[in-house]
């Protein structure tokens, strides 16, 4: 079997007609057009403050205090049917809803409101990027516990993609959000690197662990497996600079030493790297 090309090198944009992206930078774009969000404006918090529902609608209560919290109710309901209206009107020039044959029907909102409550417009196909990497990243796991592997490491990818960076914000729920959201990559990195491991692609692994060690370089599991890749790929010295690296970086952060089992790999490494499977 062939290994599947590198997610690193790939970019993946969700179907959906309008994709509000929270991850990294925030976006949206409709029909591939981006429209225009300042940095840390109201029109930016907004889409992130609802983006973080999943689907769910959210309370006008809610939004008032998160994007006004020092207001009066009465100016910031104002303000808020003015952002609102704004965003819809910006919208309604690239965004229609479509009849059952496909046809479009006419223009459509980005932000329904009903209520008393703020929803995306499912309905005219707005999406957010974190609903599609959840989306592919469980069919990608799903299908790859399945033996499923080419077209598993493909949804595996195409996740891996979307996340352009961690989601912002300091509430609760963005925090919450955000360490669920880095696990899931992190899970996404191990699935991938052993999946090449799996097909004898040491640097392909390789490729994959070192990235995951960026993000979190205390997974004394990443560096073991990195040692065993480049014994494989004889480079027993990159191996045994594995371990200084590992045992300098633990030290550094948590003044521990590495587990008994990176000790033993080392020892293995040092005194017969050919039993090493």
């Amino acid at each position: 079997m062939q290994p599947a090309p590198s997610a690193l090198q790939l970019t993946w944009s969700p179907p959906a007609t309008a994709i509000i992206a929270i991850l990294g930078v925030p976006r949206l774009t409709i029909h591939d057009h981006e429209l225009p969000l300042r940095s840390g404006g109201k029109s930016e918090t907004l889409l992130c403050q609802m983006a973080l529902t999943h689907r769910k609608p959210v309370d006008r209560t809610t939004l008032l205090t998160a994007l006004w919290p020092h207001e009066a109710l009465d100016v910031a309901g104002n303000a808020l049917n003015t952002l609102t209206s704004d965003l819809n009107k910006k919208s309604r020039k690239v965004l229609h809803t479509h009849q059952s044959n496909g046809n479009q029907s006419g223009s459509a909102n980005l932000i329904c409101h009903d209520q008393g409550s703020y929803r995306f417009n499912v309905e005219a196909g707005v999406g957010t990027d974190v609903e599609y990497f959840d989306r592919w990243y469980g069919e990608g796991l799903r299908r790859l516990r399945a033996g499923d592997t080419v077209s598993g490491v493909a949804y595996c990818q195409k996740a891996l993609a979307l996340y352009r960076g961690d989601i912002g914000g300091d509430s609760l729920t963005a925090l919450l959000e955000r360490e669920r959201l880095r696990a899931a990559r992190l899970d996404l990195l191990t699935a991938l690197a052993d999946y090449y491991v799996e097909q004898a692609d040491w640097s392909g692994a390789l490729e994959y662990l070192h990235y995951l060690l960026k993000i979190e370089p205390c997974r004394e599991d990443a560096h073991r497996r990195i040692m065993r890749c480049h014994v494989k790929l004889g480079r027993r010295d990159q191996a045994l600079r594995q371990f200084q690296l590992c045992t300098h970086i633990l030290q550094h952060e948590f003044a521990a030493p590495p587990e008994p089992a990176t000790v033993a790999l080392f020892d293995q490494v040092r005194l017969d790297p050919g039993s090493i499977v």
